[in-house]
């Protein structure tokens, strides 16, 4: 999402995550209005867990993109024109089913992190039969709210081409996609029942 264009800085990638899952954690508890910037130690923490749990979830389509990346550069280094030109074809079909994957995989993302928001565990993240039965009690906001962030997310892409400004549309307007997208998600997600 946007919001990431402000974890360029590895230490306050993992802080601004933590952060917006403090967003997340507010909405889920119907708290008004933004949370402090405190505890960044705790914020890091969570933040670092949050890496985790998107990592955990994404590592089948990022294995899918670096085996067909992977088998274009050992083509190419073959000098084999065929058999670039196989590669080529087959890393297309990896690519297709890789993103597929993350559209999939990144829609079950929030109700997973809302998860281990609301118990501070882990575990709760991957409990996927939970997961998905909260998404299909809430599905028709849970899928506005997906759109939402996706059309955002498209809009502050296209605004940081501006030159010069547009790095600041990205790193400010990202996060604060980030914070409003993570509190609907919270919203949303407190309404969910398995």
């Amino acid at each position: 999402m946007g919001w990431k264009a402000l974890t360029i800085i590895p230490i306050v990638n993992l802080i601004a995550c933590g952060y917006l899952l403090k967003v997340m954690k507010g909405a889920l508890d119907s708290k008004a209005g933004m949370p402090k910037w405190e505890d960044w130690g705790n914020l890091f923490m969570n933040g670092l867990m949050a890496a985790i749990i998107g990592l955990i979830y994404m590592i089948i389509p990022t294995l899918i993109l670096l085996i067909s990346a992977g088998g274009i550069v050992a083509a190419a280094v073959s000098g084999n024109t065929e058999m670039l030109i196989a590669a080529a074809a087959g890393a297309a079909g990896g690519f297709l089913i890789a993103l597929l994957l993350m559209v999939v995989l990144g829609f079950l993302i929030p109700m997973a992190l809302s998860l281990y928001v609301k118990e501070n565990s882990i575990g709760a993240a991957f409990r996927f039969k939970e997961v998905l039965s909260r998404i299909k009690s809430v599905f028709g906001d849970y899928l506005k709210v997906y759109i939402i962030v996706i059309a955002l997310s498209f809009i502050l892409v296209v605004l940081s081409g501006i030159p010069v400004l547009g790095f600041l549309i990205m790193i400010f307007g990202g996060f604060y996609i980030g914070a409003v997208s993570y509190n609907l998600f919270g919203k949303v997600c407190s309404m969910s029942k398995v």
